[in-house]
């Protein structure tokens, strides 16, 4: 008994978890929580943020979303097939009369992917510029960053 006793806790040791979360906030705070933002590490893959939404207020905090996006990227294509995307799952969430409406959005170096019940659009055709900045600028604003900040924890060291 005492070695199988031995064994697990080894084991628990050797398994790695397959991401870490590096840095994590209430959205859009600790008194009026709708959700959480994680900047996440993952074991073989770059550093991305995901954002997720447990709320009863879908239209206030996709009102919010919509923005800051603007305010970010006044005319952009890359920021408007975003925001259809996000407003069509908004859409049929408020529909679909459940609540609290659980919406996962996660910002990627290289795509952007919002996730509502079993549906999972991923945008793969927006710039790496637009991609790059609105994750640092994501990074700033929900994990309350500084510019250094933000990039030093997107871009960690890597040594050989």
């Amino acid at each position: 008994m005492r070695v199988l006793f031995v064994s697990l806790i080894l084991l628990c040791f050797s398994v790695h978890a397959e991401e870490s979360i590096i840095a994590r906030a209430a959205i859009p705070n600790r008194l009026l929580k709708q959700g959480e933002m994680q900047l996440v590490a993952p074991d073989n893959a770059p550093r991305f943020i995901r954002i997720e939404l447990s709320t009863r207020h879908l239209s206030k905090v996709e009102k919010k979303i919509v923005e800051k996006e603007t305010l970010n990227w006044p005319d952009s294509p890359d920021s408007l097939l975003y925001l259809e995307v996000l407003h069509s799952l908004c859409t049929q969430a408020l529909a679909s009369g459940v609540q609290p409406v659980v919406l996962s959005i996660q910002w990627h170096p290289d795509r952007v992917s919002v996730h509502y019940q079993d549906q999972q659009p991923v945008l793969t055709n927006l710039s790496p510029e637009y991609l790059k900045q609105n994750l640092l600028l994501i990074a700033r604003d929900g994990l309350d960053l500084s510019a250094v900040e933000a990039q030093t924890l997107l871009t960690p060291e890597v040594h050989p």
